[in-house]
Order: C-alpha cells, then sequence, then structure tokens
C-alpha cells in the first residue's frame, strides 16, 4: 500500500475517491490502495458518501489490477442493496467478472440487457471494448460509428475510433474523427497537436506515392494545427508545449524541403521564421527535472538528431 495513503482517515479517502469520480480519473493503482485502507477503517464503508458509487468505483479498480477477491468482497456489499436480478447497473458491473474466461455468455447476457435498456451507453462501449480485446478492429469501427450516430458529443469514442482507424493505415478518416473534436473543443491543445500527428503521418507516408500538391497541404495541416496548440499553450506557466513545439519545427521544416523555391519564397521565409521563432521558444522552455543547463543541451541535441539546423 502507498505511504502516504496507509495514513490518511477515512474522510480524506472519501474525498479522493469523489474527486476522481467527479474528473473522471481512472488512477486504478491508488484506488485500489485506498480500497485497502477503507477496509481497514471501516468495513461495511458506512462512512463513505455515495457509498455504493464509490463501491463501483473501486470494484472496478481492483479488476483493472487483477485483485478479484478483493472485488469480489466489494461487490458482495453492493449486491446486498441491488441485487444484479433487479439491478440493471449491478449485473453490468457483474458481468465483468466472467469477461475473461467465459467472454462469449458475457456476450450473449449483454445482449439480452440491451434489449432491456437499449440506450445504455456502458453496455454499448463494453461491446465495443470486448471487440478490441479480441482484436476485431472491423467489427468495432461499425459499432462505434453506430454509437457515435446518436450519441454525437461522445469525445472518447470519436478519439477511440480515429485510433482504431489509425491501426488500419486509414489516415484520412482518422483525420475526419479529429476534426470534429476540434470543433467542439477549439481550446484544448490535446486535440490539435494528435490531428497534426495524424496529418504528418499522413504526409509521411504519402511521400513519393502522391502528388506534391496533396502531401504539401497535409503538411501545411500539420503546421497549422501545431502552431495553434503552441498558441494555446504558450502563456501557461510550463511555456509552450514540448511536442506541440517539435512538431511544429519538423512540419516547418517538411515544408521548407518540399517548397518550390523560385514560387514560393514568401512560405519560405514564413517556415524558416517558424523554425527560428520555436527554437527560441524550446529554449525558454522548462523541462520537469532538467536544471537550465541541462535543458540547453538537451534541445542542442534533439535539434542535431532532427537536422533542424541547417
Amino acid at each position: 500500500m502507498n505511504k502516504q495513503v496507509a495514513s490518511w482517515s477515512l474522510v480524506e479517502c472519501d474525498k479522493k475517491l469523489t474527486e476522481f469520480r467527479l474528473h473522471g480519473v481512472r488512477n486504478s493503482e491508488l484506488v485500489v490502495d485506498i480500497t485497502k485502507r477503507v477496509n481497514e477503517l471501516d468495513r461495511s464503508w458506512k462512512g463513505i458518501q455515495d457509498k455504493h458509487a464509490a463501491l463501483e468505483q473501486c470494484t472496478m479498480a481492483c479488476l483493472d489490477v487483477g485483485s478479484v477477491k478483493l472485488a469480489q468482497k466489494l461487490f458482495h456489499l453492493i449486491e446486498r442493496d441491488f441485487p444484479p436480478e433487479t439491478s440493471v447497473r449491478a449485473q453490468k458491473l457483474n458481468l465483468l467478472f466472467y469477461e475473461k474466461h467465459d467472454l462469449e455468455s458475457v456476450i450473449l447476457e449483454r445482449e439480452e440487457l440491451e434489449k432491456k435498456v437499449p440506450t445504455d451507453q456502458g453496455i454499448q462501449k463494453r461491446f465495443i471494448a470486448d471487440q478490441i480485446a479480441s482484436g476485431n478492429n472491423d467489427k468495432a469501427i461499425i459499432l462505434l460509428c453506430e454509437h457515435l450516430e446518436t450519441f454525437q458529443t461522445d469525445d472518447h469514442s470519436w478519439m477511440c475510433l480515429s485510433d482504431l482507424y489509425i491501426n488500419e493505415g486509414q489516415y484520412d478518416k482518422a483525420a475526419f474523427c479529429l476534426e470534429e473534436l476540434v470543433m467542439k473543443n477549439p481550446h484544448t491543445a490535446h486535440y490539435h497537436i494528435r490531428l497534426a500527428e495524424i496529418y504528418y503521418t499522413w504526409a509521411s507516408l504519402e511521400s513519393g506515392s502522391s502528388s506534391l500538391n496533396l502531401i504539401t497541404d497535409l503538411f501545411q495541416s500539420s503546421k497549422s494545427h501545431y502552431s495553434h496548440a503552441v498558441n494555446l499553450t504558450i502563456k501557461s506557466e510550463q511555456g509552450a508545449n514540448l511536442k506541440a513545439l517539435f512538431g511544429w519545427l519538423q512540419a516547418a521544416r517538411a515544408l521548407l524541403s518540399s517548397r518550390n523555391t523560385k514560387k514560393q519564397s514568401k512560405e519560405i521565409k514564413e517556415d524558416q521564421h517558424i523554425l527560428d521563432f520555436a527554437q527560441n521558444c524550446l529554449r525558454k522552455t522548462k523541462i520537469p527535472g532538467l536544471p537550465g543547463k541541462l535543458t540547453e543541451e538537451y534541445l542542442d541535441k534533439a535539434f542535431s538528431s532532427l537536422n533542424l539546423v541547417e
């Protein structure tokens, strides 16, 4: 058990579990440590607010890390008040215990459960997770597309669908998924970076097999989203996002090498300016755990390995 958690009071444990639920934090290993501490202090969990939600959260965390016996003990506390025969939520949780050993039966039971509650996102997403775990990406993509027709604002599903398309090498469709996320969350730097990475990879793979105009457009899209991510993070305490800055550098360099030097001198100057500006930003960016001199040495090696300085 985590030494810090071992000294927590029941109130502190309850506060942390509530905080994780509110912010959607999984952190299964820490939750299991908190679970063990709560069991030491209050085996009945009566001192925990929203007891059953906390028990459900901790049961899932125990299953995540393979603590099945502890998960079963927690589930027994849930089924005393909410038997799986009468509670859909308890039944969904109960099925998680059998996924590893009898997935086919679990899927059949979930199909029956879905008929009772056809709008339950949890059941639908578990179907998708089962397909992904089985390596059946094609089926998972079909199910995700059907799910997103109804739940179009589900960010996690768009991201998951994008990852599946990337695994299948369908970068155009992966980019579409991230465009949906960027339109919905224009001020989230992470989504801009992810989209920029897709465009950059797509452009790199098309090199030599597609028209120069297409490749240039893809690198330009990558550069635009990287620069937007830099703009969103540059005023933060840590400075501009390092991944965004390095990506911006790489995209600008890729464009420099693909431009027609006679016809596109204005764009070339712009990309060269970006190279200089981004490198300057990087030198001012704090890297956690590295003192100032080591940071500069680290960045010099990074620039050299990326061939950014000509």
